[in-house]
């Protein structure tokens, strides 16, 4: 299962209204849906719970200070172990995370496009767009913005919630950060009432607008610098620098990663012809190689992490800063 989707049957957890993603699979839905309408698609209507744990002694000697998490199959009734998580530690239900994003927006009409969940459903994820207008970047050149949540219930992460773009011409992912902070993200640890943060995430939320106007206004500017082949090739030295000439299987990684990214710049990459040869053609030739050929063996949840706030992320932030400077 190299896709990683967490299963109830033969049934993948993940529905989409769009696009086939990557692994093929899952529940094509007509148009975006309500939070009820992608719990049911996505197969999420189940619950986890906190159990007690005990080693073997002789007899059992009870571990207080930890307690498994449990996840229920809505179809068997049967329990399916996450993970082992300190005594403080409170589940959020999927059900609590949908509320949650409902909460964010005034009048609750949030329009999930994807949501779905990965390792037996220790990572739930979901996505809804934020805008109905796309940003125009340049005639043509769209941008669609998404408000996303990420809950672990194996403890290893937090409820995250984070805005994220996509460039509608290639679905390349655009997770950047505009300035020296990522202050579009929240992230709620697994303690107390979630819904009692909905202030903090409100507050993040309505940096919304001032986001996208900020990313668009930066995206222009980049559109507006017209970049040679041999500027591009010295970007990508700097972006990807030289690997340590006693490690062969480095060297030839760098190469071609950098070669990569040069063919998606003169042309390769879809979309290329609306960005030109210019600074926003450079960061989509980046962006189009860490959203579909960045670590190719990557999948499941490796490629999940990979993309949200992993390497993917820190190497198209990375040459954001530098083509926006």
């Amino acid at each position: 299962m190299a896709h990683n989707l967490a299963q109830v049957g033969n049934r993948v957890m993940f529905a989409y209204n769009g696009e086939l993603p990557w692994h093929g699979l899952g529940q094509n839905v007509e148009r975006a849906m309500t939070s009820a309408e992608a719990i049911r698609a996505a197969a999420l209507d189940w619950e986890v719970s906190a159990r007690s744990i005990a080693a073997w002694g002789p007899g059992l000697i009870p571990l207080d200070s930890h307690k498994a998490i449990v996840r229920t199959c809505a179809d068997s009734g049967k329990l399916i172990p996450l993970g082992v998580v300190g005594s403080k530690f409170q589940p959020i239900q999927n059900r609590e995370v949908f509320d949650f994003m409902d909460s964010l927006v005034e009048g609750g009409a949030v329009k999930y496009e994807t949501a779905g969940a990965i390792r037996d459903g220790r990572e739930v994820f979901l996505a809804a767009k934020v805008a109905a207008d796309p940003l125009e970047i340049v005639p043509g050149d769209k941008v669609e913005q998404y408000l996303v949540a990420c809950n672990g219930h194996d403890g290893t992460r937090a409820l995250t919630v984070f805005f994220s773009s996509v460039r509608v011409v290639c679905q390349n992912t655009l997770n950047l950060a505009l300035g020296q902070s990522r202050g579009a993200a929240v992230k709620i640890a697994h303690r107390g009432d979630v819904m009692a943060k909905q202030e903090i995430a409100r507050k993040v939320l309505g940096m919304s607008e001032k986001r996208g106007e900020t990313f668009q206004a930066q995206a222009r500017a980049m559109a507006d610098r017209e970049m040679t082949a041999v500027e591009f090739a010295n970007f990508a030295a700097k972006l990807v620098p030289d690997a340590d000439p006693s490690n062969p299987a480095q060297v030839q990684r760098v190469e071609i990663v950098r070669n990569l990214m040069t063919q998606n710049f003169m042309g390769a990459a879809k979309g290329s012809e609306l960005a030109g040869k210019t600074r926003w053609g450079a960061l989509n030739a980046v962006t189009e190689f860490t959203s579909h050929a960045y670590s190719p063996r990557a999948t499941g949840d490796r490629r999940f992490s990979l993309n949200f706030g992993g390497a993917n992320d820190e190497l198209a932030q990375r040459a954001y800063v530098m083509l926006a400077a």
